[in-house]
């Protein structure tokens, strides 16, 4: 059974005392409550659920004393005997209580805003933290090309959770492939992103030697695309369902562990970012897909897949990290710590930013001076090289710092958004680089009704400040 603790399940029960001794129950009445008829706190609810498991049954039949007319009976249970009905209210002084639910008030919704808004204390990490931490470290590896090759934390009941998913997930690519065929240009798109998939080694053809002789645990998971208009590399991209019901009515992502967050709160590395005069950004390219998968963790990513209609449909599996999967976020970041740990006295200041100055795939920044700069740029770019790691879309507030980058290497771009909208769902923290100027990204409102409280602290709460910059103007 799962348990929900509380400090207080309801009132006293019963409301007021019983009479109890007009009941007279049998005297080898073992009351599983000998204080039932005294209000008092309940220690314990049970499901209905349960009910019938803990009654002791006599051949089969359920056995019930009755002391009389208008009164409760009893029954007996693995507890001992319980009492159950109605009390005769004419001898009873009678309370009644009403339960009722009320939703928080507007201006106290509102103040969860700063609530949010203030500094977190020290975290402790939870029984479920800290095995996935022992398990990334008792199965990270790298392979020969120096990429590192992570498996999956799984819960203790994993075989018992994941089901059977093809069938259901052949069903989805079916409704897929009827929407693809609708549109041509995101068949095309479509076509591209899984191709290139295919041709980079992130998924691999399951052949039916394979298919029939499978010992692994197997889950299919469901694709779909996302359009990313605002993105300036991939407009359509797949993201795969690793929340997908499987016939036990669990996901691949409820028999897995989540993981921590290892890197540091957004709040403290904008604050660093900002405290130099030398500022330089980049990401990592593709970060989730430079991370192998253990090939025995790879046939829980089997997906469904042809590039024509008039082919068969074949089975893949995918290679790398999956963004969808619970776990996922946690592997890539954890992985870059291990890359500091494994690196770091080869590159002693490359291994501090890479621990420090890194959101997820976003690295920010920050030098006294261009010549300072420079170098931690090119430590930084070794460092992460040898494992996989291709740093772009570098930009700095001092152009000095890119003129010896490739041109694929730089963004052209003047106006940036900190903290990619993969990483933060809300409007984000604009840079503006040449005048060196940090933003609020807001989006022009057309109300034509009347401003009320409501709509006013709606737009406020789209706004995402995590440096408390416009708060003067917001609070």
């Amino acid at each position: 059974m799962d348990f929900l603790v509380m400090n207080r399940i309801t009132d006293d029960q019963p409301s007021t005392s019983i009479h109890f001794q007009l009941w007279k129950p049998p005297p080898d009445t073992e009351l599983a409550d000998p204080g039932f008829a005294t209000p008092g706190s309940i220690d314990m609810v049970f499901g209905s659920q349960y009910f019938y498991d803990f009654h002791r049954l006599d051949g089969g039949r359920i056995q019930v004393r009755k002391v009389g007319n208008s009164l409760p009976i009893f029954i007996n249970t693995v507890f001992g005997w319980v009492a159950a009905g109605e009390v005769d209210r004419q001898r009873q002084d009678a309370r009644v209580s009403c339960n009722a639910a009320f939703t928080d008030p507007l201006d106290e919704a509102i103040e969860k805003f700063w609530v949010i808004e203030e500094l977190p204390g020290k975290k402790l990490r939870s029984r479920e933290e800290e095995d996935c931490e022992m398990h990334f470290q008792n199965t990270v590896h790298r392979d020969e090309s120096g990429r590192y090759v992570v498996r999956y934390p799984k819960r203790v009941d994993f075989h018992q959770l994941v089901g059977e998913s093809e069938s259901t997930t052949l069903r989805r690519f079916q409704h897929l492939e009827r929407c693809l065929e609708k549109d041509e240009d995101l068949r095309k798109c479509y076509n591209q992103f899984m191709g290139e998939y295919l041709k980079m080694g992130h998924m691999k053809l399951v052949n039916n030697e394979v298919q029939m002789n499978e010992t692994r645990t197997v889950c299919f998971l469901p694709h779909h695309p996302v359009f990313k208009e605002s993105s300036s590399t991939t407009k359509v991209r797949v993201v795969f369902d690793g929340s997908a019901k499987t016939s036990t009515n669990y996901s691949l992502n409820d028999a897995l562990l989540t993981g921590l967050f290892v890197q540091d709160e957004l709040v403290d590395l904008m604050v660093r970012f900002r405290k130099h005069s030398v500022a330089v950004v980049a990401d990592v390219e593709k970060m989730y897909r430079q991370i192998r998968v253990h090939s025995e963790d790879a046939a829980l990513q089997r997906i469904f897949w042809r590039f024509n209609q008039s082919d068969p449909i074949q089975q893949y599996e995918l290679q790398t990290i999956t963004y969808g999967l619970s776990p996922s976020s946690f592997l890539a970041t954890r992985v870059l710590q291990q890359l500091a740990n494994d690196a770091g006295e080869k590159y002693k200041l490359a291994a501090k930013a890479l621990k420090n100055e890194f959101f997820m795939d976003d690295f920010l920044l920050g030098a006294d001076n261009v010549e300072n700069a420079i170098p931690l740029r090119n430590e930084m770019q070794s460092i992460m090289a040898e494992a996989g790691f291709p740093l772009r879309k570098w930009n700095s507030n001092q152009r000095a710092v890119l003129e010896d980058l490739n041109h694929g290497e730089t963004d052209p771009s003047t106006t940036l958004h900190l903290v990619s909208e993969t990483t933060v769902k809300t409007l984000g923290v604009v840079w503006e680089t040449e005048p060196d100027l940090l933003c609020i990204d807001v989006r022009a409102t057309t109300n034509n009704d009347d401003w009320t409280k409501r709509k006013i602290f709606s737009a406020i709460a789209q706004l995402y400040d995590p440096l408390g910059l416009v708060s003067p103007v917001i609070s």
